[in-house]
């Protein structure tokens, strides 16, 4: 089996040596990223000297000039904005405006026409319709209980959708027999919230298993090696000794999305990577989706919620609200979206706490 480019070969292992350590502070942010202005095109704003709060003012560009109907009277209480309440009223699919440049120079690796899914009386997803951009990383964000796990599912065959269809490249997955989709889900690699490590096992039984079980590989030299050079590669070496629960919730994450790697798939999932770590951490994680981009030219899908960090890494968002699609495209598309629910949901998500 060939390997992904990007893997720094084990000591000793033909075609180099160990990959030399590296500070875990230095994982690399994207090409286009620059702490004091916007990448070129995006909206003029203000430098600033916080590499993480310059986005608020690319997305709210207003927020920069002097509004007099906008001043807080002295004594006056702040206003804190609300999300709009919904009336209840059935919605109609929203139409969402492509945008022609992307959908004809970049290929999509993941596509959905017109996905549904309802469990009883609930209509979860609503005529769905979504590229994923191959080789780039996409976000789905919203609001929580909006059906964007459901979609992940839907994507990978583990829900059955009620109508609507998929494709992976150029095969329907929607219309593959049970033991065809299984096969085809060895291209995707799915790193979940709470990383799901097997607490009986070991961290380098961990990275095994699916090398094991699912690739059937039997020789154990190779295993550990690939063990090896995975840790190596998420800059964890040597802890393959070690328990789930010795590790801290950054490490367990970051072991987490190990184990979907060592598979080598072509699109990773990745449900809420920064949940319940502190802002550090969470940094460290999304730089750690950065690498997998760019390092190893695979596919990533998240979703998150935190959206200052999906702003800035992403190259595609889509915002998904009461099952259907309100606003998807570059991040300056969405952040200019008409729409009331994306704009106060963004002016909340980057709203600066005033000491």
């Amino acid at each position: 089996m060939s390997e992904r480019p990007g893997l720094a070969p084990a000591a000793g292992a033909a075609g180099g040596g160990a990959r030399p350590p590296q500070n875990p502070g230095s994982l690399r942010r994207p090409a286009h990223y620059n702490p004091q202005k916007p990448p070129e095109g995006d909206l003029p704003c203000k430098p600033r000297k916080d590499p993480l709060n310059w986005g608020f003012f690319c997305v709210f560009p207003e927020r920069l000039q002097k509004n007099p109907q906008a001043q807080q009277a002295p004594g006056q209480a702040a206003k804190v904005p609300r999300l709009p309440q919904h009336s209840g009223q059935t919605l109609k699919a929203p139409q969402v405006q492509q945008n022609p440049r992307q959908t004809e120079k970049t290929p999509q690796i993941i596509r959905t026409e017109k996905l549904s899914k309802s469990f009883g009386t609930n209509a979860v997803l609503k005529e769905v319709t979504l590229g994923i951009p191959e080789k780039k990383i996409s976000a789905v964000i919203g609001q929580s209980g909006t059906g964007k796990s459901v979609l992940f599912k839907t994507i990978m065959g583990m829900l059955k959708p009620d109508q609507g269809r998929v494709w992976f490249r150029d095969t329907e997955l929607t219309a593959l027999k049970p033991n065809d989709l299984i096969a085809m889900r060895r291209r995707f690699g799915y790193s979940f919230q709470n990383a799901a490590l097997f607490d009986s096992m070991t961290v380098g039984e961990n990275l095994a298993f699916p090398l094991r079980e699912v690739l059937r590989i039997r020789d154990r030299g190779e295993i550990r090696r690939k063990v090896a050079e995975m840790l190596e590669w998420i800059e964890l070496p040597g802890i393959e000794a070690k328990r789930p629960d010795e590790l801290s919730g950054g490490m367990r994450k970051r072991i987490g999305v190990a184990r979907a790697l060592i598979m080598q798939p072509e699109v990773l999932f990745f449900d809420e990577p920064t949940t319940g770590l502190d802002p550090v951490l969470s940094e460290t994680i999304n730089n750690l989706v950065v690498r997998v981009n760019r390092e190893l030219r695979i596919t990533c899908v998240m979703i998150t919620h935190d959206i200052p960090a999906a702003f800035r890494i992403a190259d595609k968002i889509a915002f998904l609200d009461q099952g259907y699609i309100i606003a998807e495209g570059s991040p300056k598309e969405v952040a200019l979206s008409k729409r009331d629910m994306v704009r106060d949901f963004l002016r909340i998500s980057f709203s600066e706490l005033k000491v």
